[in-house]
């Protein structure tokens, strides 16, 4: 780790973000400590966060959630993949567009993808979701005729400072050719 240069700690909307240095490593816990450049809003006590360590000409992102924070020190409790854990079974690329999404037949509602796979999405939206809650993603891709439709269960609803909610859905049911479509443009 002593090669490591700085690190960045980003919300998880990817809208704030904030550099420090790696102050220490316990690797037995899986806690970064980590003097920050800046206070930033987003980290508080209990919070996910994304940590990028950086090298010389490489990043390792993490994920993790505030342990602890004293002014510009915080420790980092780094999530720790236990065996037989999938938490992701396919890749999220980013992809910045607008979608709707549709709720028990009601109007489709304008939302801003921020990611997608073949097994769900994130995207931001001004109200929010409940965990478990069901709706419909409606997208257009790559100017296709008729738009993909995935029914997706809301997995995660995150407030962000700038009124926002993150939500992160997956995908429960879409027809064969929607699926072969995502597969295609978005593969595993």
């Amino acid at each position: 780790m002593s090669n490591i240069q700085s690190v960045q700690v980003e919300h998880p909307c990817g809208l704030d973000v904030v550099r420090g240095v790696l102050v220490s490593v316990d690797k037995q816990r899986y806690i970064l400590s980590v003097h920050l450049d800046a206070d930033a809003e987003f980290i508080r006590l209990g919070a996910p966060v994304y940590v990028s360590l950086l090298f010389m000409n490489d990043a390792h992102r993490l994920n993790a959630s505030v342990k602890s924070k004293s002014d510009l020190l915080v420790q980092l409790q780094v999530e720790q993949k236990r065996a037989g854990q999938d938490r992701r079974r396919a890749r999220r690329y980013p992809l910045k567009m607008v979608a709707h999404v549709q709720q028990n037949g009601t109007a489709p509602v304008e939302v801003h993808l921020q990611d997608i796979s073949t097994y769900g999405a994130g995207f931001r939206s001004l109200h929010p979701w409940e965990v478990g809650q069901h709706g419909t993603l409606i997208l257009t891709l790559m100017g296709q005729q008729l738009p993909i439709r995935a029914a997706f269960e809301v997995r995660h609803c995150i407030s962000t400072d700038a009124g926002y909610w993150r939500i992160g859905v997956r995908f429960i049911q879409m027809s064969r050719v929607d699926l072969m479509w995502l597969k295609r443009l978005f593969p595993e």
